[in-house]
């Protein structure tokens, strides 16, 4: 279990100092920040409403469960269960601190979790021209989460 805390560590440090410029120490807040996709969750729901028309409130509310069912999974169930303390709580590390440093437990990222089930659910009913949104709902999955370690609120 050591051996794999030192890896965690030692990714977190290489992410949160080693690639620290001032160029991502403007963007990784604001990306790490729920209010900055605001208007793309609204943009999901109109393409969504657009693409299915009638079956689209069966589409939203499949997306909505899937939300909630990995917010309560992460957050509700192995969350409490690990506990694990944030490393922007860990002085040994000397976290570059970017967001909200809260006391709340670590592992996992719900923001990131969340973010890759809108990411799997979504790519489930991409098809013909709109599979190519796939690769962008992934890579904003991978941006939040790489943004999570970076603002040094949670461990790779």
């Amino acid at each position: 279990m050591q051996t794999l805390y030192n890896m965690d560590s030692g990714l977190f440090k290489l992410i949160n100092h080693g690639n620290s410029n001032a160029f991502f120490d403007f963007l990784m807040p604001l990306i790490t920040n729920k209010n900055t996709w605001i208007p793309l969750y609204v943009l999901i729901f109109v393409f969504l409403i657009y693409k299915f028309r009638k079956q689209s409130y069966i589409v939203i509310i499949g997306l909505a469960l899937s939300v909630g069912a990995s917010d309560y999974l992460t957050s509700g169930v192995i969350k409490p269960n690990v506990n694990r303390v944030r490393p922007c709580n860990v002085v040994e590390l000397e976290a570059n601190i970017l967001a909200p440093c809260r006391n709340s437990p670590s592992f996992p990222s719900s923001h990131a979790a969340n973010h890759f089930a809108i990411a799997v659910f979504l790519s489930f009913f991409l098809d013909g021209k709109w599979g190519k949104l796939k690769f962008f709902f992934y890579l904003w999955a991978f941006a939040i989460s790489y943004s999570r370690v970076y603002v040094g609120v949670h461990y790779p």
